[in-house]
């Protein structure tokens, strides 16, 4: 019998990782049975497995969170399809995709789209919803009035819908081809579970002008009468010139993330790379308030520590020497490190870590980090952990021990020592 066992044991492995897994039979192709001493009979039988659609799979010993984005593209790689896949690489997800639209851009902006039949954009669409589970969707740009009809259909039953309307790219050009296209992005209102959208597309949507915090809630009551369970509204301003972004909840519950730094909050994909982000969160399990507060820490860190292609905002961003010449490559190697940072930075001190990640040496990360931001690669990564843990101690009432463990130390005198390294006080003093 354990002969048997292990003959049964071995062929359903075989079976389970052939590439006839997805049918409805996988056939065992050899079962051995002992039949005496040194004899051996070999029988053919099949197993009946249901067809299984993927939710979440493994790589190694690595969790696989399956992420949705229904967009259309980005050559310049920072917002669209192409963002939200690094965007939800980044926080750990795998992104699958659909794609509604080809847009001609470049940094300057969009200068042409082309949309993809209706019937491609559907079939993409089934395609990877009847075989893969996505834990969340992102959906941005529909591309046609049918297409945005198609989508809501077949997102009807699905639980963690993020919706990013993008009506007005960030340098000002339409992406809707009409006012029908406009009003068609309401189709998918119902299946929403949070609509995500520039205050400046919500004055466009609605015909309204908005000029205070309670002007933009009473914007985001008027946009859930139309189906969306939670509504994040971002680009506001409150009364002292800080960015705010309002995000009313399915209770009717208002909550506010102030933020600094409110031009480069302008930068062109942020609001692409914010709703992946949530979607993303979601995925995870978390809640919605919770999910947009972790996107808000991830964006807010891309904006301090990140810098744009071709000049951009980086002036504003890093202080360097503006003599030294530097490359797109080494600008998106430097990106990526800081998503990296971002996404890791609570558990993951160490520069070997990032390095091995971006499969480079430590020795050339710290060239790059030095011509772009003129700091060493632990300066940046210890940065980033003083900037965070002095927004907890300072807006929290939580003990300065449970922010030591949150932060990855093992110590609340190692984490003072650190902490005191780079702001020349203890965190207890701060805190007073």
């Amino acid at each position: 019998m354990k002969s048997l066992f292990v003959g049964w044991f071995v062929c359903l492995l075989v079976g389970l990782f052939s590439p006839q897994k997805c049918f409805s039979t996988v056939c065992l192709t050899s079962v051995f049975v002992k039949t005496g001493t040194n004899a051996w009979r070999i029988e053919k039988t099949c197993l009946p497995l249901q067809q299984k659609k993927i939710t979440i799979t493994t790589h190694g010993m690595k969790q696989i969170i399956p992420i949705l984005s229904i967009t259309g593209s980005d050559s310049t790689g920072g917002a669209g399809i192409q963002g939200d896949i690094k965007t939800i690489a980044a926080l750990g997800g795998y992104a699958v995709t659909v794609l509604t639209s080809v847009t001609v851009q470049n940094l300057q902006g969009v200068q042409d789209m082309h949309a993809l039949p209706c019937e491609v954009v559907k079939g993409q669409l089934r395609a990877v919803l009847g075989d893969i589970a996505p834990k969340a969707v992102k959906v941005g740009m529909l591309g046609t009035i049918e297409s945005a009809k198609a989508i809501a259909n077949e997102l009807k039953h699905e639980e963690n819908v993020v919706y990013a309307p993008g009506i007005e790219s960030s340098h000002g050009k339409l992406l809707a081809e009409s006012w029908e296209m406009i009003d068609a992005c309401k189709t998918m209102f119902p299946c929403t579970k949070l609509l995500v959208m520039k205050m400046h597309d919500v004055e466009l949507l609605l015909n309204i002008k908005l000029a205070s915090n309670e002007d933009i809630v009473k914007a985001a009551a008027a946009l859930k009468q139309h189906g969306p369970r939670n509504v994040l509204i971002y680009g506001g301003y409150s009364s002292y010139g800080l960015l705010t972004n309002v995000l009313l909840t399915e209770t009717d519950h208002a909550e506010y993330f102030t933020l600094n730094d409110t031009d480069n909050w302008k930068t062109h994909g942020l609001g692409s790379t914010l709703s992946s982000a949530i979607a993303t969160f979601l995925a995870k399990g978390f809640g919605v308030t919770d999910s947009v507060n972790a996107a808000h820490e991830y964006v807010r860190s891309l904006v301090l520590y990140s810098v744009e292609l071709h000049g951009g905002n980086e002036a504003k961003l890093l202080k360097r020497d503006a003599n030294v010449s530097i490359s797109d490559r080494q600008v998106e190697l430097y990106n990526k490190l800081m998503q990296l940072v971002a996404a890791n930075y609570r558990t993951q001190h160490d520069v070997l870590f990032y390095a091995d990640e971006l499969c480079v040496t430590t020795r050339y990360l710290a060239q790059i980090t030095r011509r772009v931001s003129g700091k060493s690669p632990k300066r940046l990564i210890d940065e980033y952990i003083v900037h965070e843990s002095t927004r907890e101690i300072v807006s929290t009432q939580k003990p300065i021990q449970a922010i030591a463990f949150e932060f990855g130390y093992t110590t609340q005198a190692q984490f003072t020592k650190f902490f005191k390294k780079y702001k020349g006080t203890s965190p207890s003093k701060l805190r007073r």
